[in-house]
């Protein structure tokens, strides 16, 4: 079955994955799947990354140094296109941005720092039935417009941790989002409250980015009406510098293995790491990598 992740670019994604009755058992913290009829490639899509601890086949992966690369962790700063302090923009768009998609920033004993009890938002997009992250973690926004109150979350630079969704999570030019009129007068661009939306287009439900008190929270439609949260913390400000959270997002994106309870929250997929853990890597889009995004 196939399972659409509306994130509309950056923060938005479209993915095919096969559904949980193709998989007979997966043990999550040494990504060992176990496939129904022997069907290794639908074990494979469920797992997520899990196998990818000895690297892939010899050679490039797809699209590897044409639409992306893998680089440096450490060398994040250096590399991603992202706004610095003294740039026309909204000081709360400056810097970088990570996705905590299995909001594990919710639980003291997983990572250095968590959200209060009074800002977490429930169901969170990567513990929902679905089970719908991906294994992304960094991104920047751009494309500032003042007159219309307009940002984008920009591909070229996203980071994530997978070869194999590089072609779906490089897709496109990236997440388009405004602040609409009737928020822009009661909120200005970074008050606690200002949200901008991702208008989808048709019959399909808004997506919003809504500013609060320590980053700001993605809201993702799960089922209409029914709408799924995650935290989205700033781990580099405008001058360059880590902020607390920028543990967290390293805690999770170099981890050598999925933690005993895994299924616990990314369900059989397990967790999000990067593959090219054991020596600090990330891949980055390097540009759009020609699919569309929807």
């Amino acid at each position: 079955m196939a399972l659409k992740h509306f994130t509309a670019g950056a923060l938005c994604l479209t993915l095919a994955r096969a559904s949980p009755e193709e998989v007979g058992t997966c043990d999550p913290s040494s990504g060992t799947c176990e496939a129904d009829g022997g069907d290794a490639m639908s074990a494979m899509q469920l797992r997520g990354q899990e196998t990818w601890g000895s690297g892939p086949a010899p050679g490039l992966a797809e699209g590897e140094g044409d639409y992306w690369k893998k680089v440096d962790l450490d060398d994040a700063t250096k590399l991603m296109p992202y706004g610095k302090t003294g740039d026309d923009m909204p000081d709360c768009l400056k810097g970088i941005a990570y996705m905590d998609q299995q909001c594990l920033s919710y639980d003291s004993d997983t990572m250095p720092h968590k959200l209060p009890h009074k800002d977490v938002n429930n169901p969170c997009l990567g513990r929902a039935m679905g089970h719908m992250w991906v294994d992304e973690f960094l991104t920047s926004f751009g494309a500032w417009n003042k007159t219309t109150r307009c940002f984008m979350a920009q591909r070229e630079g996203w980071m994530f941790g997978d070869a194999r969704e590089s072609k779906q999570v490089c897709g496109g030019e990236g997440i388009f989002a405004c602040q609409s009129e009737s928020n822009a007068r009661s909120h200005n661009s970074c008050d606690v409250g200002a949200t901008y939306t991702m208008k989808m287009g048709g019959l399909l439900p808004d997506w919003y980015f809504v500013r609060t008190s320590w980053g700001w929270l993605r809201k993702t439609p799960l089922w209409f009406p029914l709408y799924t949260y995650y935290p989205v913390f700033m781990v580099v400000d405008g001058d360059g510098e880590k902020t607390k959270w920028w543990e967290n997002m390293e805690e999770e994106a170099m981890r050598a293995k999925c933690p005993a309870d895994a299924e616990n929250i990314g369900g059989k997929r397990g967790c999000r790491k990067s593959q090219w853990f054991a020596t600090r890597q990330l891949g980055m889009c390097l540009k759009p990598s020609g699919l569309k995004r929807d």
